[in-house]
C-alpha cells in the first residue's frame, strides 16, 4: 500500500475528505490530492502533521502503528523515493 493509499484509509475511518485535511495540516488540496493518487511524494514534514492530526482522533494505542504505516513502511519498502 502507498503513503497515498494508507492516509486515504485512515481519512475514511475517521470520516476527514481531502478538503477537512487540508485544513487541518495547511497543506495544499491539491498536493493532498496528487498524494493520495500516487503522483506526488509528500515531505517528512507534511507526513508528521498529517500523522499528528490522525493521532489527535484516534486512541493512544493506535499511535505508533499509524505513524509505522504511514512514515516507517514506506520508506522501508522504498517507496518514498526522496528518502532513499
Amino acid at each position: 500500500m502507498t503513503t497515498g493509499q494508507t492516509i486515504k484509509k485512515y481519512m475514511d475511518e475517521i470520516g476527514w475528505s481531502v478538503i477537512d485535511l487540508h485544513r487541518l495540516t495547511l497543506i495544499s488540496i491539491s498536493d493532498l490530492e496528487a498524494a493520495i493518487k500516487g503522483d506526488y511524494q509528500l515531505t517528512l514534514n507534511q507526513l508528521m502533521i498529517i500523522v499528528n492530526k490522525i493521532n489527535l482522533k484516534q486512541p493512544q494505542s493506535n499511535h505508533w502503528t499509524t505513524y509505522h504505516e504511514i512514515v516507517v513502511a514506506p520508506i522501508m519498502e522504498g517507496v518514498n523515493h526522496d528518502n532513499k
